[in-house]
């Protein structure tokens, strides 16, 4: 093996984030996946000049050929792993298990793994989670602005903060009637 290809296979063994055990799962799943073995025998002989010229279910890693590499006997695009069907509903529960969201599920995936239609299946694990649905509705739900009664004259009511500006410390100090603002700068 070449010495570029070492530290390839290096880097990429260091960029996952998964066990020994792990990683003998994914290749011992990724030799039994068709689709995968199909890809990776196309790859090592060389990609079909049309995409026409591709079994169907090879044709949507078309765009992106050129970025599929296989080493130890798993399939990448670039950086990320590629996935193997039977892994794929374990690696969505994985995802989702901390119930972040779906914008932060993709991300976390978008990482370390890809499969053909991950972010659908993600955004469809999501949408269907019920604790996920209880969660949303508390973040996005906004609180409705508590109103008070403005006063009939000036002076009757006053909002007062301290804050530090070049290392001095000050009270501020407005009227709610005029918005009328006044500074103080405070001894030490």
């Amino acid at each position: 093996m070449a010495p570029d290809i070492e530290i390839n296979e290096i880097q990429l063994k260091a960029h996952l984030p998964i066990s020994p055990e792990k990683y003998e799962l994914f290749k011992k799943q990724t030799e039994s996946d068709e689709i995968l073995q199909q890809m990776k025998k196309i790859n090592e002989e060389g990609w079909p000049m049309k995409k026409e010229e591709l079994p169907e279910d090879l044709k949507m890693y078309w765009q992106f050929r050129n970025e599929i590499t296989c080493i130890d006997n798993l399939l990448y695009k670039g950086l990320k792993l590629i996935i193997p069907t039977s892994l794929r509903k374990e690696m969505l529960q994985l995802i989702h298990e901390t119930h972040m969201g779906i914008v932060k599920c993709k991300t976390r995936a978008r990482e370390f793994m890809y499969w053909p239609g991950m972010m659908s299946d993600i955004q469809d694990i999501v949408e269907k989670c019920e604790t996920c649905a209880v969660n949303n509705k508390k973040t996005n739900n906004k609180e409705p602005m508590i109103t008070s009664k403005l006063p009939d004259r000036p002076s009757s009511k006053l909002a007062a903060d301290l804050f530090q500006y070049k290392e001095e410390h000050y009270l501020i100090t407005v009227d709610y009637y005029s918005k009328w603002p006044e500074i103080d700068k405070l001894d030490e």
